[in-house]
Formats: C-alpha cells, structure tokens, sequence
C-alpha cells in the first residue's frame, strides 16, 4: 500500500462515520414515521429485521432494516407447502403484489 493510500483509508473513515450521523439525523422524521406505520399494522411484531450478511475480508455483520414481512416470514413455507410450490414454480418468486408474507406496511414500501 502507498503512502498517499495510508492516509486516505482513515481519512474515507471519518468522512463515512461523519456523512452516516448526517444522514441519520436528517432523517429521524423519516424513521420516526416508518416506525409509526409500522406499530399501527402490526402491534405484536418486531420493527426492525435482522439480517446476517458477509461483508470484506468475509467478516460477518447484521444489516438492520425495517421489516416489511411477516415476523414469521422466514418459516412460513413449513407451515404452507402449497404457498412453496407456488414460489417454486415461478422461479423462487411470487407474482408482484401477490406474496402472502408481506405485510400491509411492507406493500406500502
């Protein structure tokens, strides 16, 4: 690694941290909303999913998104085989608008 390539990696560090508690900020009216809609259709669930993804060097993190599925969602097919064959059969998807796990709020989005 350059010289010039050490000191621009903390450099794009501070510059993302920086730009992230920006953005988050300036859209915490946005988030408080999304949490509202939310909690209005769905009393019980969690609002946030959880997600487990891989990012550099293969280094495993948890991305945080606002749930637009059923809390149930990732077991849904156990319990409905005939919903799977459905998304089998149209090449691992539902037609659009038709996914019985997404949720009023999630159609929304």
């Amino acid at each position: 690694m350059t010289e010039p390539q050490k000191r621009y990696i903390p450099f794009k560090r501070m510059i993302d941290i920086a730009g992230s508690l920006v953005g988050i900020v300036l859209l915490s009216w946005l988030f408080l909303i999304l949490i509202i809609l939310q909690k209005i259709n769905d009393l019980h669930g969690p609002i946030f999913y959880l997600h487990d993804r891989v990012g550099k060097n293969h280094k495993h993190f948890k991305l945080i998104k606002f749930r637009s599925m059923r809390a149930d969602a990732d077991t849904y097919f156990k319990r409905h085989p005939e919903d799977y064959q459905t998304f089998v059969k149209n090449d691992y998807k539902f037609p659009a608008g038709d996914d019985p796990r997404v949720t009023k709020f999630g159609r929304i989005l």
